[in-house]
């Protein structure tokens, strides 16, 4: 853990967006407003674990967690190109940078 804070002490990123597997939903923590979904993703609601407590609620940093469907089948190019679509609508709509 303490890589990934200093990585985010040093990047300052504006959104932090984490991929896991194989929960196939949406996590989010922090402000603004979460996406309802992204690409066939929905959000399932907050359900906040340590990199979501530390950057999404104690720094303030938007962090999306994508959890996909699967740990060994990636999604096809159609799906990454619609979850791809839909994460930069969000960030446009939400961030000014």
């Amino acid at each position: 853990m303490q890589w990934v804070v200093e990585q985010i002490n040093t990047f300052k990123p504006d959104v932090i967006v984490s991929v896991h597997a194989p929960y196939h939903l949406l996590d989010y923590d922090g402000p603004p407003e979460p996406p309802e979904r992204i690409g066939e993703l929905h959000l399932l609601g907050v359900y906040p674990g340590s990199l979501g407590n530390y950057a999404g609620i104690n720094l303030g940093i938007p962090v999306i967690t994508m959890e996909l469907p699967s740990a060994g089948i990636m999604p096809n190019n159609d799906q990454i190109t619609k979850m791809w679509n839909d994460l930069l609508e969000w960030l446009y709509e939400h961030h000014d940078s």
